[in-house]
């Protein structure tokens, strides 16, 4: 993970498994309260293919990170995966995407997409990280009975 203008840069690398994902959500709910981000870009061109299992953790990482008062931008879908996720009817409302990393910055710092940046949320407490924590590692077994691709 890298700091940029307050803003963490994380990539998924290659096709990454839900544990994976579900460690990658606890290590940015952690960081981006300990290191105050205003922002967190997530680096998906890694991923060549989508299953509804991990949409939904990445889904359920925007919303955590949203409620630490952080905005949440996917960067560099492949057509295919972006294709796919569509295919299956996946919910992407709500889900900021962007092609490169300047575009998420710029989206980040507001300088574009007006209507797409989420509002500002209050302040988190200490004492409520963890139970965010575990609301994102639900998502792994509440998306455990969907298929995917």
């Amino acid at each position: 993970m890298n700091i940029v203008e307050k803003c963490m840069v994380v990539s998924t690398g290659e096709n990454p498994d839900a544990n994976a994902l579900e460690c990658l959500s606890k290590e940015i709910l952690t960081q981006v309260r300990t290191v105050g981000a205003k922002g967190v870009l997530l680096n998906v061109s890694g991923l060549s293919f989508v299953d509804s299992c991990s949409f939904l953790l990445l889904r359920n990482m925007a919303k955590a990170v949203s409620m630490l008062g952080a905005r949440f931008v996917l960067v560099g879908f492949q057509p295919g995966v972006a294709s796919t996720a569509v295919d299956l009817g996946l919910d992407l409302e709500g889900l900021n995407t962007v092609r490169t990393m300047e575009d998420g910055l710029e989206m980040i710092r507001g300088l574009s997409g007006a209507g797409l940046l989420v509002e500002e949320q209050p302040e988190t407490k200490d004492e409520d990280v963890p139970a965010l924590i575990e609301e994102s590692s639900d998502a792994r077994g509440a998306a455990s009975g969907e298929s995917g691709v």
